[in-house]
């Protein structure tokens, strides 16, 4: 005896419907998501231009800029898994940039403070103790 699923027009019509409804629920996802990742790269790339990344890290910076504006180029074309791709690396490359930036500031500080130890120093050695 052979017994098997029978479905409908209707219930086709609507299998049809919703796998339609789901396949454009998962593009707008993917949309969603490379916009967001956009946005996380610019936000970045904002920050890393607040740590001094423009004179500190110049490269990195605009490495960062550059696949941004390949990322929204990309998306714009319809390419999202190249602009994902993209948009997530311009963020990666702010974030280094911020990361040199903020070490060289560091490094400018440490080398601001050894001079002022060595003046101290030297100061305490020219003056007789009383």
């Amino acid at each position: 005896m052979k017994t098997g699923v029978r479905f409908s027009p209707g219930s086709l019509a609507a299998i049809a419907g919703a796998a339609l409804l789901v396949g454009c629920a998962s593009g707008e996802q993917t949309r969603a998501q490379v916009a967001a990742t956009q946005s996380a790269a610019q936000t970045a790339i904002s920050d890393a231009e607040r740590f001094g990344a423009g004179e500190r890290a110049p490269v990195e910076l605009n490495n960062a800029r550059n696949k941004l504006q390949q990322a929204r180029e990309a998306e714009r074309s319809g390419r999202r898994d190249e602009a994902e791709r993209l948009a997530h690396e311009a963020q990666v490359d702010a974030q280094l940039a911020s990361t040199k930036a903020q070490a060289s500031a560091a490094e400018t500080a440490l080398s601001q403070v050894r001079e002022g130890i060595t003046t101290l120093q030297g100061e305490t050695r020219r003056k007789p103790a009383r």
